[in-house]
């Protein structure tokens, strides 16, 4: 009960009753923009290792 000059705390909010489906599309997209971008940056360390040190007329 609430007395003279006191407020009731509030009340947490509950959960949505439906889920952000929206939202949670939108963070698979971006999670799989992010997997093909690891994806493209190991392909070129792969590539990078295989390729021979560049000659000394090449580095100067």
């Amino acid at each position: 009960m609430v007395g003279e000059g006191e407020e009731e705390a509030p009340k947490p909010k509950s959960p949505p009753k439906y889920p952000d489906l929206c939202g949670r599309h939108r963070r698979q997209v971006q999670i799989q923009s992010l997997n093909r971008e690891i994806g493209f940056l190991q392909e070129e360390l792969q590539s990078l290792e295989v390729i021979k040190s560049a000659s000394k007329c090449c580095k100067e």
